[in-house]
C-alpha cells in the first residue's frame, strides 16, 4: 500500500513542476511554453511515481 505522506509528496511535487514550467513557459511563449511545459509534467510524474514505489517497497509503521 502506497504510504500517504508519500504520496501527498508526489503530488506536491507534479504541481510544484507544473508551476515552475508555466512560470519558465511565460518567458518563452513560442515552442518554448510546450516544451516547458511537457518538461514540467513528466519531471512531476516521475517524482510522483518514485514517491508511490517509495511507499510500497518501504515497510510502513502502523501505530
Amino acid at each position: 500500500m502506497i504510504h500517504p505522506r508519500l504520496l501527498r509528496a508526489g503530488f506536491a511535487l507534479l504541481i510544484l513542476a507544473a508551476c515552475l514550467a508555466s512560470v519558465q513557459a511565460a518567458f518563452a511563449p513560442s515552442a518554448g511554453f510546450w516544451i516547458a511545459l511537457a518538461a514540467g509534467w513528466v519531471w512531476g510524474g516521475c517524482g510522483g511515481l518514485a514517491g508511490s514505489l517509495l511507499g510500497t517497497l518501504l515497510p510502513s509503521r502502523r501505530d
